[in-house]
């Protein structure tokens, strides 16, 4: 009789490649762009909250479209987070246009500039490699 212990039990793992380690710089860029998405929404639902009795008009539709490109910066950096190159592509494009405001600079400037820095380039291709299927 033999004794099947757990060194004895494939782990589900073996098959499955070791999961990288995402780059600092990659963490520090979402981390940005999740930062920016929450006070964008936040500060839009606060003025429009303060802005009754005061003369001031911010119409529901204007709230409504600027808590939604806040809901797609913190979307798109979680996935960014992930490994997703579209997720990368649409924050430096939305962030490129984002900053005609200026106010933003601070924020954009840097977290586009970590996502394509070399380490981050290196990881996003891993990435998409592991997304793909392999060929036969």
């Amino acid at each position: 009789m033999s004794s099947v212990g757990p060194e004895h039990v494939p782990s589900p793992e073996a098959d499955q490649p070791p999961v990288e380690q995402r780059p600092r710089v990659v963490t520090v860029a979402a981390g940005l762009w999740l930062a920016l998405g929450i006070v964008l929404a936040l500060a839009a639902l606060w003025y429009w909250a303060r802005q009754s009795g005061t003369g001031a008009s911010l119409s529901p539709v204007a709230v409504f479209l600027v808590v939604g490109l806040g809901v797609v910066f913190v979307v798109a950096s979680t996935r960014l987070r992930r490994g997703s190159a579209v997720a990368r592509i649409v924050l430096t494009v939305l962030g490129g246009l984002f900053m005609l405001a200026l106010w933003p600079i601070p924020v954009v400037v840097p977290a586009v500039v970590l996502q394509f820095l070399p380490a981050s380039n290196a990881w996003f291709r891993r990435q998409a490699a592991l997304a793909r299927p392999e060929q036969p």
